[in-house]
């Protein structure tokens, strides 16, 4: 059986800086040029039954389209084929075939900014944690909100859990935005 993972973007949550980006971490002593944001989504995992695509709602966190970090922004709009990994310290994770440019994308557990290195996280919960940056125009330390994703695990395990009992045996992630800021190019 086939199950449709759909991540669908929806906002744009904040401003870091290339310097940030690149370093997937937020507390950054020599700050550049502005580069984007991060963006916020929704993830539903979608099987050939209606009646099964209910469930809750898996939030997703992940860097924003950047031309020049091939590795660490976001995943262009598609179609990608996936699969299942277990190894390594990610535990289980859903790994996307063909993304271009990219290899070893994943969506993984992890609920922070530093934690997403060209990934998706995904999440029960939408939060914001506070973080202490420079700030640009001052050269001087200000707190500065993140938002993050949280009961990462709890998400992995519930789309593990549909694949599972419902034998999926092929994978396919599709990406998509619904917001009108989301222009990217290559």
């Amino acid at each position: 059986m086939k199950a449709d993972i759909k991540i669908t973007r929806t906002r744009i949550a904040h401003e870091i800086t290339e310097s940030q980006h690149a370093a997937g971490r937020t507390k950054e002593r020599n700050s550049s040029s502005v580069l984007g944001q991060v963006m916020l989504g929704e993830l539903h995992v979608e099987l050939p039954f209606p009646h099964i695509n209910t469930h809750p709602n898996i939030y997703t966190i992940e860097f924003p389209w950047c031309n020049s970090l091939n590795t660490y922004h976001c995943i262009p709009t598609g179609a990608y084929p996936a699969y299942i990994r277990t190894d390594g310290n990610l535990g289980w994770r859903i790994e996307l075939v063909g993304v271009p440019k990219r290899a070893n994308v994943q969506i993984h557990r992890g609920s922070y900014e530093s934690q997403i290195n060209g990934c998706i996280l995904p999440g029960l919960t939408q939060g914001t944690v506070y973080s202490e940056v420079i700030d640009d125009r001052r050269k001087l330390p200000a707190k500065k909100s993140l938002p993050t994703v949280g009961n990462a695990t709890q998400a992995l395990r519930y789309i593990k859990d549909i694949i599972e009992t419902y034998d999926v045996s092929e994978l396919e992630v599709v990406v998509s935005e619904q917001y009108p800021e989301a222009v990217m190019s290559f």
